[in-house]
């Protein structure tokens, strides 16, 4: 049900990746009025997707990436971040993407202040994967996520910059 809501809320921002027939990853994408209705404390992860905006938006959130294992070697994730990214850069309305993400490597045994550090530093392989990307670590945003007892319910917003050459390309320029 929630990727029928997906796509028809914003069927345009919901990417597949194909090998032989067979889907192997997807990127799902919402467009927001802008990032700070992500602050907004009566927002979760749970009521996320009731922030979409087909028209008066300025921001598109990064929903969700997934590959199937055997594709991982593939780079596909993040072949449809770059994708989504340049798309986004290419529409004019659209300022700033942004995701709530979260840590995916254990957290055992850590406080919010050990959290908050390793989140702030891109500590990660999640956070890695989007600054390998162009993204920075913008703030820890508490209880987003209040069921994901890895992440002490925390999520983790992050922002692309579209002044930064991605640095998953090469620079041919020169």
């Amino acid at each position: 049900s929630q990727i029928l809501r997906r796509i028809s809320n914003h069927s345009a921002g919901q990417w597949v990746c194909e090998v032989d027939g067979q889907i192997v990853g997807v990127m799902y994408t919402q467009l927001l009025a802008g990032v700070n209705v992500l602050l907004h404390e009566s927002n979760s992860f749970a009521t996320q997707e009731d922030l979409h905006r087909s028209t008066g938006y300025s921001a598109l959130q990064l929903l969700g990436v997934a590959v199937l294992p055997d594709f991982a070697h593939l780079q596909i994730g993040a072949g449809l971040r770059d994708f989504v990214l340049q798309l986004a850069h290419s529409d004019g309305a659209i300022e700033s993407v942004v995701a709530m993400t979260r840590c995916s490597s254990s957290t055992d045994g850590a406080d919010e202040v050990e959290y908050d550090k390793r989140a702030m530093k891109g500590g990660d392989p999640t956070l890695q994967f989007h600054m390998s990307g162009g993204a920075r670590v913008v703030q820890v945003v508490r209880q987003y996520r209040p069921e994901d007892t890895l992440n002490l319910g925390n999520a983790v917003l992050i922002q692309y910059d579209f002044n930064k050459t991605n640095r998953t390309t090469p620079d041919v320029t020169g």
